[in-house]
């Protein structure tokens, strides 16, 4: 055999350089191993051992130069922490920490920078720089850690960056600093009077007057006012009149309220544990207590103020909505729960935060143990990243169900193959979808009461269940993840159809035919809130989400569901038509037929209607397919969707969702010798 020595050259210079990229790559990592262990010596767990940074006095556009200290937090140090998000991991700078360069993200620098134009010397924790980022085991260790260190730092700093803008300015800006009293009430006087940055002359300048603006407004909201007494607005012959100033706030407002750090996963205990927190976006500086509490009055002030906002279109309410609703109820509703020592399960906090976002998937789970309060008597979790997420997974579930003796937690787990958490995002609405089910899954007693009882091999969760007798026939299309009143009325009326009820309404009334009344029964879950609302309320409820069970939602009478939903139905047609006007006229209950609304809303966003092999209807998860089956699980209050495993033995399968069936929910499936038609289901 010849061979061509050019060809032969090439082939050894070619494998010389993959040799020498790999001998390269080998030193450069051997190069970080080093340099991580020069700058980051050991930490003591059983002394409690975090690293402060420190940084040096500089100008304006001096490099960041900091100083790195281990302390103890058994010594109670005194220091302040920053809550932020990373930024973009490809664009990165350097700060040099004891006397070496360090390469961190942009966003990280300009925090730094911003801080160090405080003028005061602060003692720092930031986990990007104060933990060994290359040491999983490090990582691990303080992560544990973080409840003692975000409740035991003096004050949080809450980075939001320069807005639409993510690099710092050219020049060290004027800082505006709110205090949350009455001395805020000179920037308010300012800028009506003359406009805090004398309309400034050029772009950045005028970003910055409109968010120094923004807070203006929010600061007024805090103080209880009302549109009309509120400057930005005039109400002339019951219409309100603003001008472009106010145009440009909410653009600073939803630009305020899309910031990514509303979504991080790790900002809700950062908020939370610590004593104070300070708000730091572009040149000003609030405390979290301003934003809370205009939050907390815009909510109040939707009710009397809204119907203002409404009538121009609802771009001004929607803007509102969103900064309420940008994940700032759940931070409320845990700090809140908190202070008042309220017993705080794994479950209670994830349905909190469970739409999240996080790089590494465990921290849905690991950035939100220091919250827990209540591991019912047994060992809490701790956070391992030698662990893998489907086995941080099946740990979660399985302490819940053997703790609460409830398959609870399995609710709302349809887009992975791994039960409960981490599930992958999901989007608002399928996360406001999961939350309404969820309200409402206390109604019910679909297994009649009987608790759960579960084990577990490898990655595989086997337990009890009443023997499935029940297949889906045939299933509808999916009521997609947005709120067109044209696409509710036309997916409806195609379910209608399935079941052969005529459309419209008024020639088939409820009172008169059953299977009608058992339609509108399941497509609403067969519950409601009967609170009065206005459509303020449908707005505000459309991006709304919660995770603890609400005494609002109740079952449906028989006198409801036939008044009600006839009412509804004609309504809701004539509003696809325009003419809510005349529907209002002769409709003698408009409150009712609006907190209705929110009934086939809250159980038909992101999901689908079948029919099963008994006859019986029901809502389920849009992945559900004919053939998969219904079973009962002991511990759940509510029926789930399952599909068998190709390639496995019998009795193993995969949860597809939860799902409502009509007749099923109250116990009728449990047969009468229960104790023999029990099997075990091996969940995959």
């Amino acid at each position: 055999m010849s061979v061509n020595p050019l060809e032969f050259r090439c082939k050894t210079v070619s494998l010389k350089g993959q040799r020498m990229k790999h001998v390269l790559s080998s030193i450069s990592r051997i190069a970080h191993t080093l340099h991580s262990l020069r700058m980051y010596s050991p930490l003591n767990v059983s002394r409690k051992e975090i690293r402060l940074l420190h940084i040096h006095p500089a100008a304006w556009n001096d490099g960041i130069e900091c100083y790195m200290e281990i302390v103890s937090l058994k010594d109670y140090p005194k220091f302040q922490a920053i809550s932020y998000v990373w930024g973009d991991t490809t664009n990165k700078l350097s700060i040099t920490v004891n006397g070496q360069e360090l390469a961190v993200t942009q966003n990280v620098v300009t925090g730094l920078q911003r801080l160090r134009a405080t003028g005061e010397t602060l003692a720092l924790w930031l986990d990007a720089v104060c933990v060994n980022q290359s040491d999983i085991h490090e990582r691990s260790e303080q992560v544990q850690c973080m409840r003692e260190i975000y409740s035991s730092a003096n004050e949080v700093f809450i980075w939001l960056g320069y807005g639409r803008d993510s690099r710092s300015p050219s020049e060290q800006p004027e800082i505006v600093r709110w205090t949350g009293d009455d001395r805020d009430l000179e920037i308010v006087d300012s800028y009506f009077k003359q406009g805090v940055l004398q309309n400034g002359s050029n772009e950045k300048d005028k970003e910055t007057e409109d968010v120094v603006g923004l807070f203006v407004y929010m600061k007024l909201r805090a103080m209880d006012k009302h549109v009309h007494e509120i400057p930005f607005f005039d109400v002339q012959g019951g219409k309100l009149q603003t001008g472009k100033t106010w145009l440009a706030i909410i653009q600073a407002m939803h630009t305020l309220s899309s910031h990514p750090w509303w979504t991080r996963i790790w900002v809700v205990q950062e908020t939370i544990l610590t004593r104070k927190a300070t708000v730091l976006y572009g040149n000003i500086t609030v405390p979290w207590t301003l934003v809370a509490e205009s939050t907390r009055a815009a909510a109040r002030h939707i009710h009397c103020c809204g119907d203002l906002h409404q009538a121009r279109g609802g771009r001004e309410l929607r803007a509102i909505v969103e900064l309420r609703k940008a994940r700032y109820d759940d931070l409320e509703w845990l700090r809140a729960a908190r202070a008042q020592n309220k017993k705080l399960s794994l479950y209670q906090v994830m349905s909190r935060t469970h739409s999240r976002n996080a790089t590494d998937v465990r921290d849905e789970v690991f950035g939100v143990l220091g919250l827990v309060t209540d591991w019912f008597g047994e060992p809490p979790l701790i956070s391992d990243y030698d662990l893998s997420p489907s086995e941080v997974s099946m740990r979660v579930v399985t302490k819940h169900v053997q703790s609460t003796l409830s398959l609870h937690i399995l609710m709302g787990t349809t887009r992975t193959g791994i039960p409960g958490v981490p599930s992958g995002r999901t989007s608002q609405s399928s996360s406001s979808a999961t939350g309404y089910r969820i309200n409402r899954a206390v109604l019910f007693s679909a297994a009649g009461g009987h608790p759960a009882s579960v084990r577990r091999e490898a990655n595989v969760l086997i337990t009890d269940a009443f023997e499935p007798s029940l297949t889906l026939s045939q299933v509808g299309s999916t009521f997609p993840g947005n709120h067109d009143w044209r696409k509710l009325i036309d997916c409806i009326t195609s379910w209608r159809h399935m079941v052969r009820l005529e459309t419209p309404m008024d020639h088939t009334l409820v009172s008169k035919n059953p299977q009608n009344k058992a339609f509108w029964r399941t497509i609403t879950n067969d519950s409601w809130q009967p609170q009065r609302m206005n459509s303020v309320d449908i707005l505000s409820a459309q991006l709304d989400f919660s995770g603890e069970v609400f005494t609002a939602y109740r079952r449906f009478g028989d006198t409801d569901v036939s008044r009600i939903a006839e009412s509804f139905w004609d309504w809701a047609q004539s509003k696809t038509k325009g003419d809510l006007k005349k529907s209002e006229e002769h409709t003698s209950s408009m409150n009712e037929i609006k907190a209705f609304y929110r009934s086939p809303l809250g159980a038909t966003l992101d999901r689908r209607f079948f029919l099963a092999s008994n006859g019986c209807m029901g809502m389920g998860p849009p992945e559900m397919q004919p053939g998969d089956s219904i079973v009962l699980f002991m511990g759940s209050t509510v029926p789930f969707c399952i599909r068998a495993m190709q390639d496995a033995p019998d009795g193993h399968y995969r949860i597809v969702g939860d799902a409502y069936v009509h007749g099923l929910m109250d116990g009728e499936g449990v047969p009468n010798d229960c104790e023999v038609k029990i099997v075990s289901i091996h969940i995959h």
